[in-house]
């Protein structure tokens, strides 16, 4: 799960960009997204992996979509979960990183 800013770190030169490409994204069934509740103001997109984008990942590995254990349901889930905040602050955490080391010539991540 990654917000729609989470996602434009990551991947994006701009966040309009990221919006444009993630809804469509989302409307071809390859991603599911959600707005959390708050008392005040909106909160940015959540994106999880939709249907589509499971069969795609289930292909990819040559399993079947049960046995990838992806079930739409518990993916969505994910938008009532009590640690939700501290889930977006850890991919957070990593988004910015791995953003830096996209935008820096001389940086990269290891794993």
């Amino acid at each position: 799960m990654f917000t729609s800013h989470q996602l434009a770190e990551l991947a994006f030169g701009h966040l309009d960009t990221a919006e444009d490409r993630l809804r469509t994204l989302t409307t071809l069934g390859l991603l599911d997204r959600f707005r959390p509740r708050r008392d005040t103001g909106s909160a940015p997109y959540h994106y999880v992996l939709g249907p589509l984008g499971a069969a795609v990942l289930a292909a990819e590995q040559a399993v079947s979509v049960a046995e990838l254990g992806y079930r739409r349901a518990a993916t969505l889930a994910i938008a009532h979960h009590r640690r939700l905040p501290e889930l977006v602050r850890g991919n957070g955490f990593f988004a910015a990183l791995a953003g830096y080391a996209r935008r820096q010539a001389d940086a990269e991540l290891a794993l």
